[in-house]
């Protein structure tokens, strides 16, 4: 349990990754005229990734034998977010009126580098889990057998 500080860390920015996408793309949406939710499919699956990140990669991560997977998942997750952040922020802007400052206000760029950090730190756990492994070997073989 050496690396209960990356896989606490790793748990708070997927449940901050999740609130966050909760605000913006809110999947239970109260009707005034009735005064019950309503589902909305399409924010559901705007949020669906983070909801994954946050349940079933930080269980992965926690043990050294589903470590390799958790990595995997969370390089999935991590890609797939940029480039639909990307695509929403993009779809965003008001091209008659573009300013750069607009630009960097209205992005998704923290957002993008929350992200990045997520798939960091799952970078640092998976070298920590590593370091004494048999995997290590595997891995490290494989990667040669890419780069060659």
């Amino acid at each position: 349990m050496k690396n209960i500080v990356l896989i606490v860390s790793l748990i708070l920015l997927a449940f901050l990754g999740f609130i966050r996408h909760y605000e913006i793309h809110p999947f239970l949406i109260l009707n005034n005229n009735e005064g019950k939710y309503q589902f909305d499919f399409t924010n559901f699956l705007a949020t669906l990734l983070s909801f994954f990140d946050l349940i079933l990669v930080s269980l992965l991560f926690c043990f050294r034998k589903t470590a390799v997977y958790a990595y995997v998942f969370n390089g999935i997750i991590v890609i797939y977010g940029t480039v639909l952040m990307i695509h929403y922020s993009v779809a965003q802007i008001d091209i008659s009126t573009i300013a750069i400052l607009e630009i960097i206000e209205y992005s998704t760029l923290p957002y993008i580098a929350l992200a990045w950090l997520d798939f960091f730190l799952g970078r640092a756990l998976f070298n920590a889990y590593m370091r004494n492994s048999k995997l290590k070997f595997i891995f490290r073989s494989f990667q040669r057998e890419i780069l060659l």
